[in-house]
């Protein structure tokens, strides 16, 4: 009885995860309302998204990653329905496991974006592009307080930009590389947990 609940429960998560995709991509684009739909749609998904945009250390510079926060949220916890449909049981390290590898995903997440911005940057620099437009001076706003930071703990001092955005660049992919051999075997042992 229980293991055909969680298959329901599963279900519902899985589709009200899709649903609050749609509703974050939407308000990428400010684009008119859609009319009663996107008005419905918000009705739905607000009230949930709303507790996550209250995270304010969820926001850097002008960008909002709490839906990530929510997505994530949410996924932890249809795993664990997810489990208990098809096992009938779940246990501490199973949702230890979870909620360690959610985390590193959101936290790779970050890093990855991070990386990849810098290396554009790093090549828009090193191609001259004017770096006076409104895209690059986002981009810049995004990544200078990280890559400052990154360059003043390892001792450089005060580098120009160029050279803290390569050394960045070099950290957060040795730090992504490290992460997931680490994570991974963390995941495994937990996953054994006999309680």
């Amino acid at each position: 009885m229980i293991q055909s609940i969680m298959r329901v429960i599963s279900m519902a998560l899985s589709l009200y995860m899709l649903v609050l995709l749609v509703r974050i991509l939407m308000s990428w684009f400010q684009a008119p309302s859609y009319g009663r739909a996107t008005e419905m749609l918000a009705r739905v998904t607000d009230p949930y998204l709303n507790f996550f945009r209250r995270l304010t250390f969820m926001q850097i510079a002008h960008v909002d990653f709490s839906p990530v926060l929510a997505l994530i949220s949410l996924s932890i916890l249809n795993d664990v329905a997810s489990s208990l449909a098809f096992t009938g049981r779940v246990t501490v390290g199973f949702v230890l496991a979870r909620l360690l590898s959610s985390l590193w995903s959101a936290t790779s997440f970050f890093f990855t974006m991070f990386l990849i911005l810098a290396v554009v940057r790093l090549l828009a620099i090193m191609l001259g592009l004017n770096s006076a437009s409104r895209f690059w001076i986002t981009i810049d706003r995004l990544l200078q307080p990280p890559c400052y930071w990154v360059t003043r703990k390892i001792g450089q001092g005060v580098a120009s930009y160029p050279t803290a955005l390569g050394l960045f660049a070099a950290i957060v992919f040795l730090v992504l590389l490290a992460g997931n051999l680490l994570i991974a075997r963390l995941v495994a042992t937990l996953v054994q947990l006999p309680f």
